[in-house]
């Protein structure tokens, strides 16, 4: 079957085979099956070394996987998996989201003026004065802050978060745990075949 195009669907549902040399881009847009195919083409690509091919078949297995589903549990740790690492295929996901939480929680952290400098606000009332005369801290230390928490759950030197906002940099640490875990999951399986 190589080389082989398809101008209409590719019914495979229920289909049995050991061996089948095709490739993916050439069937996956027209492709109807069921899980038990998808496994099969996942393996069969694996076997031919086809790896690239192999994860691709993977993401649309688990993009299958979404739509037929019933159970709410097994839907919502599929769009987890889906969203943050392209359901354990796409690393590059988790540093898309890395990315974007470290600007994000930076931006949060810079426009709420949620840190403050250690060595120039010993109590709340120089605080609030202190706040009120400029801002303790720019837009890059809040971004280099965010990103100390995120990567290695320390703050750096001389920054730290005001009373209420030590909430938010708990999240951030936890999710920056967790995206990080899963970039590092997500590349040992993409590298080590």
């Amino acid at each position: 079957m190589r080389n082989t195009h398809f101008s209409g669907s590719l019914n495979m549902t229920q289909t049995i085979f050991d061996r089948l040399d095709v490739r993916w881009n050439d069937i996956n847009k027209n492709l109807i099956c069921d899980e038990s195919v998808y496994i099969s083409l996942i393996n069969n690509f694996k076997n031919l070394g086809r790896y690239q091919e192999a994860d691709d078949c993977i993401y649309q297995y688990g993009k299958y996987r979404l739509s037929h589903y019933e159970s709410t549990w097994s839907r919502f740790t599929d769009i987890i998996s889906w969203i943050t690492c392209g359901f354990g295929v796409r690393p590059h996901f988790a540093i898309g989201w890395a990315v974007l939480l470290i600007l994000l929680f930076g931006s949060i952290y810079y426009f709420f003026d949620a840190l403050q400098k250690d060595d120039q606000i010993k109590n709340i009332s120089q605080e609030r004065s202190y706040r009120k005369q400029k801002r303790a801290y720019t837009f890059p230390q809040a971004l280099y802050f965010s990103t100390m928490v995120f990567l290695v759950s320390l703050s750096p030197q001389g920054l730290s978060p005001a009373e209420k906002w030590r909430y938010a940099v708990m999240v951030e640490d936890i999710l920056g745990w967790f995206l990080m875990t899963l970039f590092v999951v997500t590349l040992g399986h993409v590298m080590i075949r």
